[in-house]
C-alpha cells in the first residue's frame, strides 16, 4: 500500500480534476494556502455528526447540479461535444474563440458574440469578464486589481467595466463556501 498523506492524495488529485469533492476533516492542520490548493467543498469537525456530514452532502450534490448539458461544435468534418462544466473559459482568438477545458483547448470558428448567446440561460454561469474572455464561474478562485485567477492558476484579464460583476461573482462564492 502507499505511503501518501490526505493532503498530497487531494492536491494531487486536483491538479486533474476540478469536479471530484473533498470534504476536509482536520482542516485546522493545513496552512490556507494548502486549504485554497485542493478547493474543498466543505470543512468538517471531528467528531463527525451524522447530521452535519448529511447537511454538506447534499449541499455539495446540489453544487454539482445537473452537469448533462453539452456544447456541440463542427469544425469542417470534425464533430465534437463538450460538458459546459467542463469548460475552464472561452477566449477570442480573431474571427473565432478557443475553448479551454481541463483536458484540452478547442478552436471553433465562431464570434465570441454568438459563443456568448449559446451560452445564455444554461446552468453553468459563464461570465464576461473581458471583451475577449468569457469565464465558467465554476472555476473562478480569485480576483485582484484586474486580474482574475482560475484554481487550476490560469491569470485572466479582467476590464475596468466588468470588474464590479467579477468581484460579486467572486464574492458569492465565498460566502456559499462559508455556509
Amino acid at each position: 500500500m502507499w505511503d501518501i498523506d490526505s493532503y498530497t492524495l487531494a492536491s494531487s488529485i486536483r491538479t486533474t480534476d476540478r469536479e471530484t469533492i473533498f470534504f476536509l476533516l482536520g482542516w485546522n492542520r493545513l496552512t490556507p494556502d494548502q486549504t485554497q490548493n485542493i478547493a474543498p467543498i466543505s470543512q468538517l469537525h471531528l467528531p463527525l455528526q451524522k447530521d452535519e456530514f448529511r447537511k454538506e452532502l447534499y449541499r455539495a450534490l446540489s453544487h454539482l447540479g445537473l452537469g448533462h448539458r453539452y456544447l456541440s461544435f463542427a469544425v469542417q468534418e470534425e464533430k465534437g461535444r463538450i460538458l459546459y462544466r467542463d469548460i475552464k473559459y472561452i477566449r477570442k482568438s480573431g474571427s473565432s474563440v478557443v475553448i479551454d477545458t481541463m483536458k484540452k483547448s478547442y478552436r471553433i470558428p465562431v464570434t465570441m458574440t454568438d459563443m456568448e448567446q449559446e451560452l445564455t440561460g444554461i446552468q453553468e454561469r459563464f461570465i464576461r469578464v473581458h471583451r475577449d474572455y468569457l469565464v465558467n464561474s465554476r472555476y473562478l478562485s480569485w480576483f485582484w486589481n484586474q486580474e482574475a485567477g482560475l484554481m487550476d492558476g490560469t491569470r485572466i484579464p479582467v476590464s475596468r467595466i466588468y470588474k464590479e460583476r467579477v468581484e460579486r461573482v467572486v464574492g458569492e462564492k465565498r460566502k456559499k463556501i462559508m455556509r
